[in-house]
């Protein structure tokens, strides 16, 4: 952790978490750890690790009112079922549903990883505050409701679904792909979540990068960083802190205003969680600049990414 700093940089899922708590719905058991409480004025990157312990635990046909959900599968399947098609999705699949989104859900494998990432919905609020009051007032708990969103809508049909490809479901973002997917040396971009999806807030990104290379940001940087390394190795040296590695699974949660490098050390996918600035644009405009005239691109890339307030940049070491 870095002097000024009130939270962990550097979450190593295994060994860090603000809490951890377990649920059970029909006899199966979910264990959840939490990281990351929601923060800013759109209460955005809560996030929580929840492992369905048993087989088959499934989670009925519901939609939400408010907020936003992306769900990272981080190991394991799980059937996915959103507005009548279904597919299974697996290891760094990517689900983001926007509000009024009807889905449900069916965790298949024995110990699936479920990494979650919430905006403007408190979810694990609402788990804790159910957990607590059917702790320490069971006669007044309503079982009916256990584990209901009060911003949700829960139905009581399960709905005829079609299996197809889950590449034919939009709200589903298969590992290997992206809404865009642009090619730079040494640096793969992939949008996974678009700005128009977050209510203009944000993006989403998959940084598929080689060995040696560099993302590096400035200390002018006015926004959080949020990472989680999904293949590879990282090394990160940030304001503050000693130089440190980052393995798979971990997670980079950076105040603004440090300056901080994150190298591949043999290659590496990250995902960046929280793009504020207008990435999309900014990658647009320099993959065009860069397909013309790559020497031109190379000198022009910094007064491109500051116009769209882009301030991560990528560089072979």
């Amino acid at each position: 952790m870095s002097k000024y700093t009130l939270h962990k940089i550097h979450i190593d899922p295994e060994k860090d978490s603000l809490m951890e708590f377990d649920e059970y719905y029909g006899g199966k058991k979910t264990s959840s750890k939490y990281f990351i409480e929601p923060y800013g004025p759109f209460q955005h990157n809560e996030m929580l690790d929840t492992v369905y312990v048993d087989p088959n635990h499934e989670m009925c046909y519901h939609e939400h009112e408010i907020g936003a959900e992306t769900f990272l599968v981080d190991g394991g399947s799980v059937l996915t079922t959103i507005c009548g098609k279904k597919a299974v999705c697996t290891k760094g699949d990517i689900i983001h549903l926007a509000p009024f989104t009807p889905h449900a859900f069916t965790w298949i494998d024995a110990g699936t990883i479920w990494r979650e990432l919430f905006r403007e919905t408190h979810m694990a609020e609402d788990c804790i505050t159910g957990l607590r009051f059917k702790e320490y007032n069971k006669d007044a708990f309503d079982m009916s409701k256990d584990g209901q969103s009060p911003d949700s809508h829960y139905y009581t049909y399960s709905p005829v679904a079609v299996e197809v490809p889950k590449e034919e479901i939009y709200q589903i973002r298969p590992y290997n792909s992206g809404l865009i997917v642009l090619k730079f040396p040494g640096c793969e971009l992939r949008q996974k979540v678009a700005r128009w999806e977050t209510k203009g807030h944000k993006e989403i990104w998959q940084l598929c990068m080689e060995p040696g290379f560099e993302l590096s940001w400035s200390a002018h940087n006015p926004f959080y960083g949020l990472f989680v390394v999904q293949e590879g190795t990282v090394e990160v040296r940030i304001d503050g802190m000693e130089k440190f590695t980052a393995k798979e699974r971990d997670i980079l949660h950076i105040p603004s205003h440090l300056s901080g490098e994150i190298t591949a050390s043999n290659g590496a996918v990250l995902f960046d969680y929280n793009c504020e600035g207008q990435g999309l644009r900014a990658m647009e405009e320099l993959y065009a600049l860069f397909t013309a005239d790559p020497k031109r691109a190379a000198e022009e890339a910094d007064a491109i990414l500051r116009k769209h307030q882009c301030y991560l940049r990528g560089r072979m070491r």
